[in-house]
């Protein structure tokens, strides 16, 4: 939000909707941990960036640790994700270095091991979910004409 001073500067600040709930993708919850490092870092990243004054910038960042804690994220690891990254070049260099890439399914408490292991290896690792949403409506994969026959069936029958 920019306000107007008094002295005539702008002033920028985080604007949160009437309707923010202050809800974030819970520390609990079976995502991988790069997807709650990314929410830790997005909004220490934007406490950093838009407000203008330090004691601005100090508030949103007491305000987000104070959040994300509501959250179920440890302050540890809150301080550990908000660390700047290493420099492109580096990443660039690490990444020319290794010997291969490898897709795994996300199993929590299981695949992240894994990827520390393969990485240690040289193997950069990507996850894809185990199973879908989707995967659970309809159980084994379908061909798209079945799906949209059984769709058809649910609405027609007033099931959706």
């Amino acid at each position: 939000m920019v306000h107007l001073q008094e002295d005539g500067r702008l002033v920028t600040t985080v604007y949160r909707k009437p309707a923010d709930t202050d809800r974030y993708l819970s520390f609990s919850s079976q995502h991988p941990s790069m997807h709650k490092r990314a929410v830790v870092k997005s909004l220490m990243d934007r406490a950093e960036k838009i407000p203008t004054t330090k004691s601005d910038r100090s508030k949103e960042k007491q305000r987000v640790i104070s959040t994300l804690q509501s959250n179920g994220y440890p302050k540890r690891f809150i301080l550990d994700a908000s660390k700047p990254k290493p420099p492109l070049k580096d990443i660039i260099n690490s990444a020319e270095s290794g010997r291969g890439y490898s897709t795994i399914p996300y199993v929590s408490g299981t695949s992240e091991p894994i990827k520390r292991i393969l990485e240690n290896h040289g193997i950069k690792v990507a996850f894809k979910p185990h199973q879908t949403r989707a995967g659970e409506r309809w159980g084994k994969r379908q061909n798209s004409a079945e799906q949209c026959h059984e769709l058809y069936e649910s609405v027609a029958r007033g099931k959706r």
